[in-house]
């Protein structure tokens, strides 16, 4: 599998699939302080005809952590009801950081792979369902993953560091931390607003913002993966 196999060499991942349902047991559950961390972790996706179950289970812990996932329905009314978040996610999604994560292939380069000693080197050819294939190797590929904490607390900031997951561990081996600072806060700023940007500067066409924004200086922090 591409990139697994890379972090994670000496370790096996079971896979189950009947029906529309999915489970995946690891036992790595991350990379810290040069040591591999391990567990038991499962991840189950259940599908059903309104939707879906996504489910985490901490075997160790004996914790299982679930979200239910809604198919869009056609009445407006009960579109909108299906979109109402409860008050508990709401909570947890101001209390969590927000993560993005996309394949940078941007740089990538491929090269035939070679076989053989050195001074007899040939171009690698495999066997597969009967056709006989040319081999070759991707490099210059970085799996990036962003995270944003400007909104959380300082006791949340704490406790998203100590709680990652198995993926943000070790697929985030390479880490840089970066703040965005605007304007110096003015007299008129508030927590959401600490440029005081007036609404006729911000709906003005012709105003030049420069580096001021609406809302709190960006703090974000980026992991890559190569």
């Amino acid at each position: 599998v591409p990139l697994v196999s890379k972090v994670c060499p000496s370790d096996v991942y079971r896979v189950w699939k009947r029906g529309e349902s999915l489970r995946v047991d690891t036992t790595l559950l991350g990379f810290e302080h040069m040591t591999w961390q391990r567990g038991r972790r499962s991840y189950i996706f259940k599908g059903e005809d309104e939707g879906a179950v996504v489910m985490e289970v901490d075997h160790d812990k004996r914790v299982v952590y679930t979200e239910t996932l809604a198919l869009a329905l056609h009445e407006p009314d009960l579109l909108l009801a299906a979109m109402q978040p409860s008050e508990e996610h709401v909570a947890g999604r101001l209390t969590s950081p927000i993560v993005s994560t996309h394949l940078d292939t941007r740089n990538i380069a491929f090269e035939r792979n070679k076989s053989g000693i050195w001074g007899w080197r040939s171009e690698k050819m495999e066997v597969v369902s009967g056709y006989e294939a040319k081999v070759y190797s991707a490099s210059n590929v970085e799996l990036v993953t962003k995270t944003r904490t400007e909104h959380l607390s300082d006791q949340d900031k704490s406790r998203s560091k100590g709680s990652k997951t198995p993926f943000h561990s070790f697929l985030g081996i390479a880490q840089q931390h970066g703040t965005h600072n605007g304007a110096p806060v003015l007299q008129a700023a508030s927590p959401t607003n600490p440029t005081a940007i007036t609404p006729e500067e911000y709906f003005d066409p012709h105003f030049d913002l420069e580096t001021r924004n609406i809302g709190r200086p960006i703090e974000m922090s980026s992991k890559v993966q190569r």
